[in-house]
């Protein structure tokens, strides 16, 4: 079992309430006995847990609040009023709400090692949309998202740049293709998803490509707030347009549409000084 750490302190975001909050659920979890625990801040937080949890529950939650700072920093006002998160034993018995992520309480141990479970969870409260011609090839979409969410999250916490983690997904989905094992680190607890990590890295691609004002002002486009954000890979792919000063379907193509796996994206190396005379 790791050591519980503790992140730096992340900046506080500053209070931008949404114009339009969705409105939040009351999380509804299994039957059982359950504790609820709320904090405030720019983003209310309501947990729910198994009473028998409380002690590891408590520790595992304590850097939601900084999460949640990174989070909206990074992607935009909180889609909701509220933060809304229940661990429980039988996450299948909790009812599906929007705004509420739901944690297996396996995944609770006190050490801080649900982190990447619970980024995860956290960010697709952002993106996770029921929308109308979704299919199957868009499925990448939302996990992809909240995977880069993720690195965002672990970048800020100081644990691994999203360069680094984006070599480490590449190496470990070119070891996956060749059929080798590949032992790369990720974040700790991170949703094991070949279409989120290829995603994942399309996203840092073209973080590169756009820079990061632009990049960062796509995903907060692609957020709940937008009704006219990417739902789809479709609406994706034209939003990526707008926000693009040169067309980007050579790149989009290579990681959405060709079967191989592009080289990892990498960002260009800055011009030599000249030297001096």
């Amino acid at each position: 079992m790791s050591e519980t750490r503790t992140a730096p302190p992340v900046a506080d975001a500053p209070a931008r309430d949404p114009a339009h909050p969705l409105p939040l659920d009351d999380p509804r979890p299994a039957p059982g006995r359950y504790l609820r625990c709320r904090t405030r801040g720019p983003v209310p937080v309501t947990a729910l847990f198994p009473a028998a949890l409380q002690q590891r529950a408590l520790a595992d939650l304590a850097r939601v609040p900084a999460m949640l700072a990174c989070f909206v920093e990074r992607l935009g006002p909180h889609p909701f009023d509220g933060c809304a998160l229940v661990i429980a034993d039988d996450p299948v018995r909790v009812p599906a709400s929007p705004g509420v992520a739901v944690l297996p309480s396996d995944s609770i141990d006190g050490s801080g090692s649900c982190d990447g479970v619970l980024a995860d969870a956290i960010a697709r409260q952002w993106f996770a949309r029921g929308t109308e011609g979704a299919d199957a090839r868009d499925a990448w979409l939302v996990p992809a998202l909240a995977r880069y969410a993720t690195w965002l999250w672990c970048e800020a916490a100081g644990d691994m740049t999203t360069d680094a983690l984006a070599a480490a997904e590449h190496a470990r989905l070119a070891g996956r293709s060749a059929g080798e094992a590949r032992d790369a680190p990720e974040p700790e607890g991170a949703p094991a998803d070949p279409r989120a990590g290829r995603g994942a890295l399309l996203l840092h691609a073209l973080r590169i490509e756009l820079g990061d004002v632009r990049f960062f002002e796509l995903l907060q486009a692609c957020s709940l707030l937008h009704p006219t954000g990417a739902g789809t890979t479709d609406a994706f792919r034209e939003l990526v347009g707008a926000f693009a000063e040169r067309p980007v379907d050579v790149l989009l193509d290579a990681w959405l549409v060709d079967a191989g796996l592009p080289p990892a994206p990498e960002r260009r190396r800055r011009a030599q000084r000249r030297h001096r005379r």
